[in-house]
């Protein structure tokens, strides 16, 4: 478990998102561009740190992008997608590329 932690960073409960973007409890469920992992056996839902710039703003491309990979992927594969380095990406990892402004298409490439 601690690798994945390396990996991904820490997790955030929906009502510490509520607070760091604003939005209503209720909203952060809905939001297209939050991941949320939930837990089948004890139903608590966490999303993963890296999904948020430093001022609290989701990644700007995930909007775009989750909703796209959640068609082939689990919550826990996109999470471990968007935070494991790529070769077609120059060895950096998804979620920086994003951040920094990389093209969102190839991200979305990475499951083809």
């Amino acid at each position: 478990m601690s690798d994945w932690n390396v990996i991904s960073g820490h997790f955030l409960t929906r009502s510490e998102v509520a607070q760091l973007t604003g939005l209503a409890p209720a909203e952060v469920v809905s939001h297209p561009a939050l991941l949320r992992i939930a837990c089948q056996v004890s139903q608590v839902e966490t999303y993963p740190a890296f999904q948020f710039d430093a001022d609290g703003r989701p990644v700007a491309c995930l909007a775009q992008v989750l909703p796209r990979l959640a068609g082939a992927l689990t919550p826990l594969e996109v999470a471990a997608l968007l935070s494991t380095p790529s070769s077609e990406l120059g060895g950096r990892i998804p979620i920086a590329w994003l951040r920094d402004g990389g093209p969102a298409e190839r991200v979305l490439r990475l499951i083809a």
